[in-house]
């Protein structure tokens, strides 16, 4: 019917609203937590390239000093190597192990003086490395290299468990959103019931006379049940002067048929003549 269509329609409207809304937010949260989550990663990686780069250069002999590049940082493991000129190892974290960190562009553009990212795989292991120039003074590493990576894998799983969580409260909101929209819209059309179930009555009584409810809110019912009310009463007026004329053309008729019955009858019990 009518209602039903359109309750369910305000309703799955709402639910429309509310899944766009919640899909939205979701993609900004997992956006905005990954980049800030990258961004601190790359900020701790810059950050412990500068600290070994100065001590290649301050205090060479603590760069193969047992455990000297062993240092996490917030409780994350970060990989250093430290390169020559010539790229061969001068010193390397013991965490790596006979693991060798990817040779990726990023050493290129230190050896020309610049800082780079990078995005690599150790092991079959997503990281991120960060490659920045040393000074050309200082021990045997002037002029080389010195690489800083960490793995990526906590962030990546981060994010998986979050777009979980969004999906699960997602779906959560999407349901409460349902359930209080289909309440909200069966309230919302009940004087539109009230009023066509007023309809009806008068529609069966027959009786323009009668009136329809006018609810005080919301605004546009009640100026419909004012409209309504407004037609009744012009139908009522209506039948009224129907009425009356029919009264009247009754009154008109009936005289010349009183005479002319009289007439009739008036021939049939003395015979025509002329005059009758």
């Amino acid at each position: 019917s009518l209602r039903r269509s359109l309750s369910s329609r305000l309703t799955i409207v709402s639910i429309a609203a509310v899944a766009l809304a919640v899909i939205l937010f979701g993609i900004a949260a997992r956006v905005v937590i990954g980049e800030r989550m990258s961004s601190s990663l790359d900020d701790s990686l810059r950050q412990r390239a500068t600290d070994v780069a100065r001590l290649a250069v301050s205090a060479p002999a603590l760069l193969r000093a047992p455990g000297g590049l062993e240092s996490p940082v917030s409780g994350r493991q970060l990989d250093v190597e430290v390169l020559d000129r010539e790229g061969a190892i001068v010193a390397r974290s013991l965490s790596l192990g006979a693991r060798l960190l990817p040779r990726t562009g990023a050493i290129e553009a230190a050896e020309q003086g610049r800082t780079a990212y990078a995005d690599a795989e150790l092991d079959g292991e997503p990281i991120r490395l960060f490659a920045a120039p040393i000074a050309e003074v200082g021990g045997p590493a002037a002029g080389g290299v010195v690489l800083v990576a960490s793995s990526t894998a906590d962030i990546e799983d981060t994010q998986k468990r979050l777009g979980l969580l969004l999906a699960l409260c997602g779906v959560g909101a999407v349901l409460a959103g349902g359930v209080a929209a289909a309440v909200l819209a069966r309230r919302s059309t009940r004087p539109l019931r009230d009023l066509s179930s007023q309809a009806a009555t008068i529609e069966r009584t027959e009786d323009p006379s009668r009136r329809l409810a006018e609810p005080e809110d919301p605004a546009e019912i009640a100026e419909l049940a004012q409209t309504l009310n407004r037609m009744l009463g012009s139908l009522e007026a209506a039948r009224e002067r129907e009425r009356r004329f029919l009264a009247d053309a009754s009154h008109e008729l009936r005289t010349p048929l009183t005479a002319l019955r009289g007439n009739v009858e008036y021939i049939g019990r003395h015979g025509p003549d002329p005059e009758a």
